[in-house]
């Protein structure tokens, strides 16, 4: 909910920063330290501490807030304007066998890709690691994965993590080429070509054809 986190904004001349979602405004505190980072939380706890020497300079950051059931069902009262309560045991009439998905799964796999975010990766093979197991073990996944999707691949992946981050993972270039050939067997171009980042557009290479003109301009003058 809400990406996990709360996003405050400091606009130029003002005290305090705007938060979202609001229902966090009252959780804020101000530093006593001076050379305190502009914006923190206390750990353990969703009380906000913010340094506002620098008023006449914008910022904006994202903190991580920390969950409980109760803070759920506030933030679901929030959004849904509804009231939501928690019930320790479910009424007999109710199933809990049912999953409620909130956004299409392109739109998450577009974040991850375009953004190359790590984060979202790890995340997703956890997820994943649910749906075939009992646990949210990375490594249910990556084996499942394994034997009944990657087992034709040229070289055996050496695959530890989702975010990709390890230094222990190891997939060699043909390995790549064909993954990616498998993946475009199963998805259409446009949608395909539509969830990567585009040189000199879009995502983590929106400069790199823009730097690799000015290299060889450079090249050329000298």
């Amino acid at each position: 909910m809400y990406g996990n986190r709360v996003s405050f904004q400091f606009l130029k001349g003002t005290e305090e920063p705007r938060v979202h979602p609001e229902i966090f405004s009252d959780s804020l505190s101000i530093s006593e330290i001076t050379f305190s980072p502009r914006m923190d939380r206390e750990k353990n706890k969703n009380i906000f501490i913010y340094n506002n020497q620098e008023k006449e300079k914008e910022f904006s950051q994202n903190v991580p807030i920390t969950y409980s059931p109760a803070l759920v069902a506030k933030l679901l009262s929030d959004t849904l304007q509804k009231e939501v309560k928690l019930l320790e045991t479910a009424p007999a009439k109710y199933s809990l066998d049912k999953t409620l998905y909130s956004i299409p799964t392109d739109t998450i796999y577009k974040q991850m890709l375009v953004m190359s975010d790590n984060f979202i990766a790890e995340q997703i093979l956890l997820m994943a690691a649910n749906e075939i197991s009992d646990s949210l073990r990375s490594r249910n996944a990556i084996n499942f994965m394994k034997e009944n999707y990657l087992q034709d691949l040229p070289d055996e992946p050496i695959w530890y993590d989702g975010s990709g981050l390890s230094v222990n993972n190891k997939f060699t270039p043909r390995s790549i080429v064909k993954l990616l050939e498998k993946i475009y067997q199963e998805v259409p171009q446009d949608k395909l070509l539509g969830m990567l980042p585009t040189g000199g557009v879009s995502g983590t290479i929106k400069n790199f054809t823009k730097q690799r003109h000015l290299m060889f301009l450079q090249k050329q003058e000298l």
